[in-house]
């Protein structure tokens, strides 16, 4: 009995240290490129009230193992289709590794399509739990608190996708806590920088007459 009793003691206690170890992600930002799940990168910054982690690289040793990079092609204009998921562990620097997992899961969408490209922007729900982990990558030895997203939290996911065969193969991808800016249109920068010389002539005859 009292075995029993020493044992929950001692589980209570890991919890509460794991609870107050834990840092609640509020801001994050990412990258995503590459065709294919085996040539795929990303990397991602994540933080909270008392510090932040970075993911430099991908977490599993040898590709992702699901994610937008597998649309090769595929019509990408859904939201039963999954964002990014990986699991493992990744070197830092000498012998400080990330270990973790991180999974985006989208629950809406809308897309535009202009000069051949097809933006998706999606809001997605993120499962991350990373740590910093110091010695031998075959065991983590905790070097800091345990970075947990929050799951009310929706972020924001821009892709672009290129056309092939009558379906889509993705690009590229950014992942933002706040919302993404449009990337502008060729044509609009074209008729912006044209009302800016058209501005500054004007400008200019003004000047000198």
């Amino acid at each position: 009995m009292k075995k029993l009793t020493f044992l929950v003691s001692m589980i209570l206690a890991c919890v509460a240290f794991s609870a107050a170890n834990s840092i609640t992600i509020t801001h994050g930002s990412g990258t995503l490129s590459g065709a294919g799940l085996g040539s795929a990168l990303y990397a991602f910054n994540f933080s909270g009230s008392g510090g932040g982690i970075s993911v430099p690289g991908v977490l599993n040793d040898f590709q992702i193992q699901a994610g937008l990079p597998d649309c090769d092609p595929c019509d990408p204009r859904t939201t039963n289709i999954e964002l990014l998921r990986d699991a493992g562990m990744t070197i830092l620097q000498g012998d400080r590794f990330v270990q973790g997992n991180i999974a985006f899961e989208p629950v809406s969408f809308s897309f535009s399509l202009a000069n051949g490209i097809l933006t998706v922007n999606y809001r997605a729900t993120a499962d991350v739990s990373l740590q910093v982990c110091v010695g031998d990558p075959s065991q983590c030895i905790p070097s800091g608190p345990t970075f947990v997203s929050n799951p009310n939290q929706l972020w924001y996911v821009q892709a672009s996708f290129t056309p092939f065969d009558g379906q889509y193969v993705f690009q590229n991808a950014r992942f933002s806590t706040s919302p993404i800016p449009a990337v502008p249109e060729p044509t609009t920068l074209l008729l912006l920088s044209t009302g800016l010389v058209s501005i500054m002539g004007a400008a200019r005859k003004r000047f000198f007459h």
